[in-house]
């Protein structure tokens, strides 16, 4: 049987390690496969691929997308992100306003 987390963020949003740390502590717990999903942004996908392919494990593209529905916030996890799409990494800057105003938003001060 696999394992796999399929909800992790890094620094490029709310979470604490880089991606080459994620991984390696993915790798040390057991887990087979993990998906990226950073708050509004693919940022980290790209060095998250390249530290999960030296860890052996799967990659799967993501971010998790922030939306309003009658006045909630909710949020959308999306996966297998083209990260080569400009318009992708376009919409999400121009969403996000950028890293520093996604954590503060997200209730995280930035660094």
């Amino acid at each position: 049987m696999k394992l796999a987390d399929l909800h992790l963020h890094t620094h490029f949003s709310d979470g604490t390690y880089s991606p080459e740390e994620l991984a390696a502590h993915a790798r040390e717990q057991g887990l087979d496969a993990v998906a990226l999903t950073d708050h509004d942004s693919v940022e980290g996908c790209e060095r998250m691929q390249s530290a999960c392919q030296k860890e052996g494990l799967e990659f799967i593209p993501g971010a998790e997308l922030t939306a309003e529905v009658t006045g909630q916030e909710v949020h959308i996890l999306g996966y297998w992100m083209d990260l080569s799409s400009g318009r992708l990494r376009s919409e999400l800057q121009r969403f996000s306003g950028g890293a520093a105003a996604a954590g503060s938003r997200h209730g995280h001060p930035t660094q």
